[in-house]
């Protein structure tokens, strides 16, 4: 009988979630080739099936919301089909990223099945959404809790006696990954006399998307040395900005960073560890979010000397920053402090510590 092992990512505003998860699902799959891998997502985006696994979709919230889906009958078909998915599929091993209890606690009843063995992937939080006595409670009800992040990183907080692994970094792609840069150029007809700059704000979901993208464009096409290109992500609307070179829902952007010489990004989770990782020198500008707080993680870049933030209200500003970031003093204290993170690729020791719950062990 194949292992069965079910993810749940909610998303709504970008890839976040489901991304960290399709990437220990990688992972899985080369370790335990027979392994039956199912997604429970709400993402608007196809990334699921391009990954070449097979999903269950929810509406989100966003998506119910644009709709005038009624919220009770949006919240009753989320809690109706994570059941009926549960049940059906039985999984011996269920992985949550980010919400225990799902967007609307439709994973109330679910977190009660004896046979299953649950996993909650636990990104850092804002300090005020670690605390809560209900949401301390849910992560006693997790057989394994994964942190993506290195031991004694602030915004995780685990109640005593819980299993915790702090893995660091976990990522959709290798560094053997990438390709080459001669072939994105040759792919998207970019030009070799500019230093190419790359502006990733992430998925799309977020409000006020393409106003922030053409905002920044205006910036850097007012310097002639530049020439920008926007990843456009999944959830967004279809972009045309004259000057620009547009990548249309391609995922994950990460392959393309070979052929990039700066970028300017959104400060998620994702973003940010690929972008250090891969040595792609960056600029970054953090939003507001509910649970996650991108200005702590813009702090510990600028802090740490690992690139720069600008607020996004003195974006003009990036031309200068952009010149300031690529001055070959700062280009090799950036390097150096980078090698000093020693950043890895932990998507398959996260995809161990799972596999390891089952009686299956690689």
């Amino acid at each position: 009988m194949a292992l069965r092992i079910l993810f749940y990512a909610v998303n709504g505003l970008g890839l976040g979630h489901v991304t960290r998860l399709l990437s220990i699902a990688r992972e899985i799959r080369r370790i335990e080739k027979g392994a039956d891998i199912l997604f429970l997502t709400s993402s608007e985006s196809n990334v699921v099936y391009r990954e070449g696994f097979p999903s269950v979709k929810v509406p989100s919230k966003n998506s119910a919301f644009r709709a005038g889906l009624e919220p009770h009958r949006h919240i009753s078909i989320l809690h109706q089909t994570a059941f009926s998915v549960f049940s059906s599929f039985d999984p011996h091993i269920t992985v949550v990223d980010t919400f225990p209890h799902g967007f609307s606690h439709e994973l109330d009843q679910v977190l009660r099945w004896k046979k299953s063995k649950f996993v909650y992937i636990y990104r850092q939080r804002k300090d005020d959404k670690c605390y809560g006595d209900y949401f301390q409670s849910l992560l006693r009800r997790y057989h394994l809790i994964i942190v993506p992040h290195d031991k004694g990183e602030p915004g995780v907080v685990a109640p005593e006696g819980c299993r915790v692994l702090c893995t660091g970094p976990v990522l959709i792609r290798n560094k053997g990954d990438l390709w080459p840069r001669n072939r994105v150029v040759s792919a998207f007809d970019l030009p070799n006399h500019k230093k190419r700059v790359l502006i990733n704000m992430g998925g799309g979901g977020q409000e006020n998307w393409t106003k922030i993208i053409e905002s920044i464009a205006a910036g850097l096409l007012e310097m002639n040395d530049f020439h920008p290109v926007i990843a456009e992500g999944s959830l967004a609307p279809r972009l045309k900005v004259p000057g620009c070179t547009v990548l249309n829902d391609y995922f994950p952007v990460c392959e393309l960073y070979n052929a990039f010489d700066a970028v300017i990004a959104g400060c998620g989770y994702n973003t940010v560890n690929e972008t250090l990782y891969f040595g792609l020198p960056g600029i970054y500008i953090p939003f507001e979010r509910a649970v996650d707080d991108q200005f702590r993680r813009a702090r510990f870049i600028h802090d740490a000397g690992l690139g720069l933030y600008v607020d996004y209200s003195e974006i003009r500003n990036l031309p200068s920053l952009l010149h300031a970031l690529l001055e070959p003093d700062r280009a090799r204290a950036f390097k150096a402090n980078w090698g000093k993170l020693r950043l890895r690729n932990n998507a398959r020791k996260a995809a161990r510590a799972i596999l390891g719950l089952s009686r299956r062990r690689q």
